[in-house]
């Protein structure tokens, strides 16, 4: 019984061994399983990363090419301990990496007060650099950008904005992009503003010239505003507005408006303190103006066609000129109800009331 017994528990302790070496081999078959999990799962990290920053490794290529590609895998291990890093300095150096693109990892740090793109092979800067609203930094100086987003008129805390050595054609005017970090993104915000109102204000900025980036805002704008600037012409980049219905040009140095001037959908233009001495005739090629403002300028005289072939004008108003006279088809504008002349030289008006008339409101003070 004594030797059955001892038999049995030898079998049993040999049963328990086999039970636990299986157990430990469980473990360690699982644990290999996840250290091949993780290791793939970085792989793809780096993988994903390379694509971003477009340095592409060949895991199946050898000599030369493998040496490329083990060149490739440090430029992302790099880039990433780069974007480790520029948590807690707040600045990022992507320079020289030969990039074409912007990563899109960039996107997400919004915590970002320095960004350097610069002397890469970058063609376009996505919109998502708007939304890097803590920068004071950015260069993208000595790439291959030929248009800067309007979105970069969202970065207000930007205080350097190194743009040269890029084939710039938006912005393209000289005014701005040789104006400060200022002046360009304020632009920038101003056309970017533009675009979702159709409202563009580009008042007192002192240009002599209107800026070509009007062309590229064509159909978006319905309200031009440019009045306390040095303009001395109307020119083709204004014209091409086809949907433009308000204009404001006052204190300028216009003296006429060519025989080009057409805007097909003009309301209400104010021309006012120019020196213009005689009316606009292109202006009478514009059925649909409701209002003209031409208050201190020069006019001499206002012309019968004013008030007779403009079916839609209610408004006219020309303050401090040197009118002396008006036409007797003021009383039959079909439509004129606020005609303003104060501060002119009339002396006597030669007109009978028409009971048509739809005139509500003269004003005649210091005449």
């Amino acid at each position: 019984t004594s030797t059955n017994a001892k038999s049995e528990g030898e079998e049993g302790n040999q049963n328990r061994g086999e039970e636990g070496e299986g157990s430990e081999r469980s473990v360690g078959s699982a644990g290999s399983r996840q250290s091949i999990l993780d290791k793939r799962r970085k792989e793809r990290e780096r993988e994903r990363m390379m694509r971003r920053m477009h340095l592409h490794g060949n895991s199946e290529t050898s000599g030369e090419d493998q040496s490329h590609a083990d060149s490739n895998t440090a430029a992302a291990v790099a880039f990433l301990r780069r974007c480790k890093d520029s948590v807690a300095t707040g600045v990022l150096s992507l320079s020289r990496l030969g990039l074409e693109t912007v990563p899109d990892i960039v996107r997400d740090m919004t915590h970002l007060k320095e960004l350097r793109l610069n002397d890469n092979n970058i063609h376009v800067l996505p919109p998502f650099i708007g939304t890097l609203v803590n920068l004071r930094v950015l260069r993208v100086d000595n790439n291959q950008i030929q248009v800067l987003p309007l979105e970069m008129g969202r970065l207000t805390a930007l205080e350097i904005l190194k743009v040269a050595g890029n084939p710039l054609r938006f912005p393209s005017s000289t005014s701005f992009l040789n104006g400060g970090t200022e002046r360009l993104v304020s632009f920038l915000a101003t056309l970017d503003h533009a675009k979702q109102t159709g409202v563009l204000m580009l008042k007192g900025l002192s240009l002599e010239n209107m800026p070509m980036e009007l062309t590229a805002m064509k159909g978006d704008v319905l309200e031009l505003d440019m009045s306390s600037n040095h303009l001395a012409a109307v020119d083709e980049h204004l014209l091409q507005h086809s949907t433009l219905q308000k204009l404001y040009l006052q204190e300028n140095n216009l003296s006429r408006l060519d025989d080009s001037f057409y805007l097909p959908s003009l309301l209400s233009i104010n021309l006012g303190d120019n020196p213009i001495a005689h009316f606009p005739s292109p202006l009478l090629r514009h059925p649909s103006l409701s209002s003209i403002e031409m208050d201190h300028c020069r006019l001499f005289l206002l012309p019968k066609p004013l008030f007779a072939d403009m079916p839609h004008l209610h408004t006219i108003s020309v303050v401090a000129n040197n009118i002396a006279a008006l036409p007797r088809e003021v009383a039959v504008a079909p439509y004129l109800q606020v005609l303003n002349v104060s501060g002119n030289k009339l002396q006597k008006i030669e007109f009978e009331e028409d009971p048509s008339s739809t005139l509500q409101e003269v004003y005649l003070d210091d005449n």
